[in-house]
């Protein structure tokens, strides 16, 4: 501790009685611009009954240290009152530690540059050891009365483990051993930085507790582990004063310095496995105990319970408290008021499992690096800031929204498509998201389409239906577009209000079809205007439509029109989608189509129609969406349970395998395993468990559409009645016309939506909160595979 006294002691009558040694204390601590010495408040400083102890804290308190205090000087005048006074002022054999205090100045302080000029001097002494400090370099000698043999092979040993760790490895750099005083003394280069102990003694003085910077710290521990165990050393000795931190600008670097008790790891393919193991699980277990003291503190003793250990309080009578079965106690880990975030609990409480399975799978320091890594990650990016603070509710497993899992290349592929767009003043430029069902790919356009909103884009989005009529998909995403602008009452689309009645007019055959048109042209009035009905997809139509797109994107506001599931288009809409695209007049318009590539052969007529757009000389940008990999559905996984990738990978594993990594499959088959208590909360670990082995043996389904159609299967009679009516609605209806088309005075509309929604069959679509569709359109489909097939025609 830092007031703990480290110099002898004087006693206290025999000093106010000597004036002049008084004078010449003060005189020369004066001269070393210690600050004034005033005696009467050093007395104030006397803890020990008739004696006067030396310690940081004493000085500091008597006004004798200033930021340009020469604290080698200050030991100079009491080493010399030692040998002057005799037993008048005794000094302690550590005394030379008074500029040592608990790793405050050690091998490690960048500001402390002592004088080296006359020689050697100690700067660290232990029962058994003692380092001095020698311009750069440091040298460690053996104290006891072990036999200069035993010494020899003790440093020898040191030496040995330095040189055999690979350069990049941040260690204690040992030169050689070489006599020092006349005993076998181990030189090394000396290593900057502070102690992690007194690093954390830094951060306990500040007034907020701040998880990211402990959070890295405990990254570069892990990091310099890592590079021990991959360089076939195991460390053990990992504690708060045997580790030396480096932080530069941001970037911590751990060097670990004690090399006494490391050890050689048998690498050899014939090595004792358990032994092995066993080893690198001591590493592991002092390094949970390391980030209980960064995370935790002192406080927060450490027992070990039958299935991992437990953390808690001393009692009264000294004993620990109370053990558990649980990786961690049932109380949660507070840390300066707040709870810590279970993402590091779960971390912290996984490196004590000593006789559990997870042992057998060999967990290793670059895994926690890895997880602590991915936990940096997330407390920098505010998009998921807050899943790492935020405790799991018991009945759920949520996933982030706006989080996409293995699809970097795809959004990088869509966001060049719509740079484009954007930047270079060409024709239409047409791109097409194709893959199977619930593979993500309406999920992934729509979350760039948002980007490209956010800079100003305009969309128009149109979705197919197998069951809709397809020649009025395009009228109606025209028609809601316009809409939403009317109701914006925008004057920044007074221009394009402007463009589009110079090129279509008032009189339209778009009006019929598109009447919210209309609408945003007179500003929500349709006072003194006649429209003329024409026939909605004929050839005027088709014209006028072409004008219509030309007149609404500008160098302001480009525009994309977003068609959904085109697999179920006609062909008039095709036709329509080729003048589009070879119209030269329109620029800033970019056509953007997903579908599903399982229901497209080459004899397509979309497949045909591509053939032409693109013999045509129009750049058509392919991007497929397949599943994801394996990798990526455990980062799904991990985000879902706010575990660490490395505790939710057995389990991501054997989701992978089952889904094969489509991820509607994926999400669909974690919450079939909550359902069936294969996955569950723990309130007693609070954090997600599961039942591996029940899961590995659990059957699913080839087919999401099956797959969901089991689930429909096992509901009460009275949802899958409302299920199959909602089906026949289309890809969205409204609650109170669903309960009209039910017509029947016992349903519970309101029970009928809670279940569907918590099943993840619909979803909630507009701010009134009385609109719902389909969360996909297979499941839409799988609810109506429920009516039996001789009334789906009626």
């Amino acid at each position: 501790m830092m007031g703990e006294k480290y110099a002898g002691s004087v006693g206290a009558e025999r000093l106010n009685e000597e004036t002049g040694l008084e004078n010449e204390i003060t005189e020369r601590l004066a001269s070393l611009d210690a600050g004034p010495i005033e005696l009467a408040k050093f007395s104030e400083t006397l803890s020990l009954e008739g004696s006067f102890s030396v310690s940081e804290n004493s000085f500091d308190a008597a006004g004798l240290l200033t930021d340009n205090a020469d604290m080698t000087g200050i030991v100079d005048v009491f080493e010399e009152l030692n040998t002057r006074n005799g037993d008048d002022f005794t000094m302690h054999d550590s005394f030379s530690e008074f500029i040592l205090p608990q790793g405050k100045i050690h091998e490690n302080e960048k500001n402390y540059d002592p004088v080296i000029d006359e020689g050697p001097r100690l700067v660290h002494k232990s029962n058994s050891t003692e380092i001095y400090r020698i311009k750069d370099l440091g040298v460690k000698i053996i104290t006891d009365e072990t036999p200069f043999e035993e010494q020899n092979r003790k440093l020898g040993h040191e030496l040995s483990i330095s040189k055999f760790l690979s350069p990049s490895t941040r260690r204690r750099r040992v030169v050689e051993i070489k006599d020092f005083n006349g005993r076998p003394g181990l030189w090394f280069n000396w290593e900057h930085g502070l102690t992690l102990k007194a690093w954390l003694e830094q951060e306990r003085n500040r007034l907020q507790y701040h998880l990211l910077p402990r959070s890295r710290v405990s990254m570069a521990v892990a990091k310099t582990l890592s590079d021990f165990h991959d360089g076939g050393v195991v460390f053990n000795n990992l504690s708060l004063e045997n580790i030396l931190l480096d932080c530069n600008e941001g970037i911590e670097v751990a060097t670990f310095i004690d090399l006494s008790k490391s050890g050689f790891i048998d690498m050899r393919p014939n090595a004792d496995k358990e032994y092995t193991n066993i080893l690198r699980r001591n590493d592991l277990q002092m390094l949970g105990k390391l980030f209980t003291n960064i995370f935790c503190g002192e406080n927060n003793i450490i027992s070990e319970g039958k299935g991992g250990i437990v953390q808690g309080d001393e009692n009264e009578d000294g004993s620990r408290g109370k053990r558990g079965k649980v990786s961690l106690p049932s109380e949660s880990v507070s840390i300066a008021g707040e709870e810590l975030p279970p993402y590091m609990q779960s971390l912290i409480s996984s490196l004590f499992v000593s006789n559990d399975k997870v042992c057998a799978e060999c967990i290793s320091p670059r895994d926690v690096y890895s997880d602590l890594k991915t936990f940096v990650e997330k407390l920098n990016n505010p998009n998921q800031q807050y899943k790492v603070y935020e405790f799991p509710v018991p009945n759920n497993a949520q996933l982030a929204s706006g989080l996409f899992y293995g699809r970097q290349v795809h959004m990088s592929m869509m966001n060049h498509f719509f740079n484009t767009v954007v930047h270079v003043k060409l024709s239409p430029l047409m791109a097409m998201v194709s893959g199977c069902p619930g593979a993500g790919k309406s999920t992934l356009v729509h979350q760039s389409l948002h980007d490209f909103r956010n800079r100003c884009g305009l969309t128009i989005e149109g979705k197919f239906h197998k069951f809709s009529q397809q020649d009025s998909v395009l009228a109606y995403a025209f028609d809601s577009f316009f809409a939403k602008l009317t109701e914006s009452s925008n004057s920044v689309f007074d221009s394009m209000r402007h463009r589009i009645k110079d090129s279509i007019g008032l009189d339209s055959a778009l009006f019929e079809a598109i009447p919210n048109l209309l609408m945003f042209l007179q500003q929500g009035s349709t006072k003194d205007i006649t429209p003329i009905f024409g026939g909605i997809m004929s050839n005027r139509f088709e014209h006028k439509l072409c004008r219509l797109i030309n007149a609404i994107s500008s160098d302001e506001h480009p525009l994309i029109l977003f068609l959904d599931d085109l697999q179920w288009a006609d062909q008039t809409t095709l036709d329509l989608l080729w003048m589009l695209m070879l119209d030269p007049s329109i620029t800033h318009f970019g056509l953007l189509g997903c579908y599903r590539d399982n229901e497209v052969d080459d004899s397509h007529p979309l497949m045909d129609k591509l053939r032409v757009i693109q013999g045509r000389g129009v750049n058509l940008t392919t991007i497929h969406v397949g599943p994801i990999e394996r990798e990526s559905v455990n980062d799904l996984v991990s985000d879902a349970l706010c575990l660490p990738p490395r505790l939710t990978r057995p389990l991501s594993s054997v989701v992978y395998q089952k889904a094969g990594g489509v991820i509607l499959f994926v999400v669909r088959f974690l919450k079939s395993l909550k359902e069936d208590g294969l996955l569950y909360f723990s309130m007693t670990s609070r954090r997600w468990m599961w039942d591996l082995v029940e899961i590995k043996s659990k059957r699913v389904s080839d087919d999401v559409v099956r797959h969901t159609t089991l689930q429909m299967n096992v509901l009460p009679a009275p949802i899958k009645k409302g299920l199959m009516s909602a089906a026949c609605l289309g890809p969205s209806f409204d609650a109170a016309v669903l309960k009209l088309a039910i017509d029947d005075g016992d349903f519970d509309i309101d029970s009928f939506l809670e279940t569907c929604k918590d099943g993840g069959f619909i979803e909630e679509w507009r701010l009134d909160n009385d609109g719902y569709r389909w969360s996909h359109d297979q499941i839409q489909q799988a609810a109506y595979d429920l009516i039996p097939k001789e009334q789906q025609d009626i």
